[in-house]
């Protein structure tokens, strides 16, 4: 039986925690197949810090000229009023 977003226990760190958010953090940011980038070739990470969950990676749809910080996204991982995973930014 599938486990429901608001199974997750995002109060510490477990790897099959890391791993379900970083699943639905693809299919959220990095949608189908045919998409122009994967989440390797952005860097996707899912880390667990300071008490909360994070996410980080390489907008490389950015132009190259930009400089890195304006590039890279890093957002929040949390529990919508829906249970489900939402992306805050920071």
């Amino acid at each position: 039986m599938a486990e429901t977003p608001s199974e997750v226990d995002l109060t510490r760190f477990s790897e099959s925690t890391r791993r379900r958010l970083y699943d639905r953090i693809v299919e959220v940011q990095f949608p189908g197949e045919g998409g122009v980038y994967s989440p390797d070739d952005s860097g996707l990470q899912v880390v667990y810090f300071a008490g909360r969950w994070f996410a980080t990676w390489t907008d490389l749809a950015e132009p190259l000229w930009r400089p890195l910080p304006l590039r890279l996204r890093i957002v929040r991982v949390g529990l919508g009023s829906g249970q489900d995973v939402e992306l805050y930014d920071v």
